[in-house]
Formats: C-alpha cells, sequence, structure tokens
C-alpha cells in the first residue's frame, strides 16, 4: 500500500484539478478539509493602507538601488567615504597602467614573441629623440 505521503501528494492534485474527492481515507480526511479550508482562505487586508503604501514603494525604491555585486568587499571600507567609483572615469587610469605593464614586458621580448614588435617601436621612438650624432651613433 502507498505512504500516507504519497497518498495525500495524489489526493491534492486531484482536488487542484477539480476533482471531487468521494472515497477519503480515514487517515486523510482530516488533512484534506485543512488544506481546502487554507485554500479558501483570504489574506487579510492591511490594516493601515498608508503604511503598507510606504512598505511597498521602499521595497520598490531597494531593489531599484540593488548594490552591485563587489560592494561587499568595499563594506569594511565604507567609513572611509570615498568617492563613489564610476567605470568610465575609471577607463584612462586602466589603459595607462595597461600600456606601462606592456612596456615593461616588452623590455625582455625577443624576436617572433608578442611583444616583439612594441620592443622595436619603443627603440625607434627613443632614437627620434636623440639630438646629438655622437648618441646616435652609439644608440
Amino acid at each position: 500500500m502507498a505512504s500516507l505521503e504519497n497518498r495525500l501528494d495524489d489526493a491534492i492534485n486531484r482536488i487542484l484539478a477539480g476533482e471531487q474527492i468521494a472515497e477519503q481515507d480515514p487517515d486523510l480526511r482530516p488533512l484534506l478539509q485543512s488544506g481546502v479550508s487554507l485554500l479558501a482562505a483570504r489574506p487579510p487586508a492591511p490594516a493601515h493602507p498608508q503604511a503598507h503604501a510606504r512598505m511597498m514603494a521602499a521595497l520598490e525604491e531597494a531593489r531599484r538601488r540593488r548594490r552591485p555585486f563587489w560592494a561587499i568587499f568595499l563594506a569594511p571600507f565604507q567609513h572611509l567615504r570615498w568617492p563613489r567609483l564610476q567605470p568610465l572615469r575609471l577607463l584612462p587610469a586602466v589603459a595607462t597602467i595597461a600600456v606601462i605593464v606592456a612596456i615593461v614586458l616588452s623590455q625582455s621580448a625577443l624576436p617572433g614573441q608578442a611583444h616583439y614588435p612594441l620592443k622595436r617601436g619603443l627603440e625607434a621612438a627613443r632614437f627620434l629623440f636623440l639630438r646629438q650624432p655622437d648618441q646616435q651613433a652609439a644608440y
């Protein structure tokens, strides 16, 4: 025989499908009656409609102002009152750092490596800034 849980699941599914269940287990009868009365129950109206409206507005505002996932890592430093970081303001700094890293990495590049053309371009640029012929010859 099926377990009480399986029989209850089957009976609830049949009730939700709109069937009338005539033959009921004596074990299931009180559980099903409680379930049907819960389905018929309506949630109470808010006691204070203005308070409910304010709460819903606050929840919507909180949803709109959700912080990005990485903000949790800045939480210990919130007392420092850093200006809000905006990605477009950081773009020049990130680009500058990327160029500096590429220049440093290209200094030890050998022919055939990815940074070698950058190394050759930097050497040519340095040569242009040498004014005296003896410095150009030494370079």
